[in-house]
């Protein structure tokens, strides 16, 4: 088993000489450190300690309490009593 290396815990030296070919082949050589590498194995305690326990299902729909067809036909009166304001003559 090969050894676990963290890839993002060292920073990438290359002075920047505007070919991104250059740049390329640093970033293609800095990740090929890590590469192959089989991850560390993790103990049956550690992973029983980061895992939870399902939480129960919510409903599927959401709850509504109550019917809202009053305030809607409301609120239509009021943008039919708008309508009548705005078109009488002056």
């Amino acid at each position: 088993m090969g050894r676990a290396t963290n890839v993002d815990a060292t920073p990438i030296a290359v002075p920047w000489t505007g070919d991104i070919t250059a740049f390329a082949a640093a970033v293609d050589a800095h990740a090929g450190e890590g590469v192959g590498t089989d991850p560390a194995p993790i103990a049956a305690a550690t992973l029983a300690a980061m895992t939870r326990p399902p939480r129960p299902r919510g409903p599927s729909a959401p709850v509504d309490e109550g019917d809202r067809r009053v305030v809607w036909l409301a609120v239509l009166a009021l943008l039919a009593v708008e309508t009548w304001l705005r078109r009488r003559p002056a």
